[in-house]
């Protein structure tokens, strides 16, 4: 049968169950953690061990029908912001998360494992010529959770690391 003689509310109402249920699943209640505001503090070291810091805040929201878990935020400053998007991929049994970044206009694209034992999410990112970044977020209760970024040459050189550690703000 062509899809095309299917009356669209068909169509939409199987959708609906399809969003119902991806945003009732086990799956989603632990991206579910990290909804709300929150507030923190970054630690980059540089390859050459030069240290700098800077204050964040940042919010995440459903979005889309509840289909993906938007993070939106950035320095406090304003040097610099983020708009990421996450979601499960139940065919890869995988989550999945992208980030647009400013001021360089970068576009990541994450693949993560959800590590229950240490209520993390442990993933990683191809940037091209043989780049990759390593990333990890650790819930550390309700109301914290850090995230950490490693960026490395293909030859396993770090170039830099980032250190975060967010608050929830009530």
């Amino acid at each position: 049968m062509s899809l095309r003689f299917v009356p669209a509310s068909v169509l939409m109402g199987g959708l609906q169950l399809v969003l119902a249920a991806a945003t009732a699943s086990p799956e989603w209640k632990i991206l579910e953690k990290f909804s709300g505001s929150w507030k923190g503090e970054v630690k980059v070291t540089a390859g050459d061990g030069k240290e700098t810091s800077f204050s964040t805040k940042n919010a995440f929201a459903p979005i889309l029908g509840g289909r993906f878990l938007e993070d939106k935020g950035g320095a406090v400053d304003g040097s610099a912001s983020q708009i990421g998007m996450w979601r499960y991929d139940p065919v890869a049994k995988k989550y999945q998360s992208w980030y647009f970044l400013s001021p360089g206009g970068e576009a990541i694209q994450f693949t993560y494992d959800w590590v229950e034992a240490e209520q993390a999410f442990h993933g990683t990112a191809e940037l091209g010529g043989g780049m990759t970044m390593e990333a990890m977020d650790q819930f550390k209760g309700k109301d914290a959770y850090e995230w950490s970024i490693i960026v490395k040459g293909k030859d396993g050189t770090v170039f830099n690391r980032m250190l975060g550690k967010q608050t929830r703000v009530r």
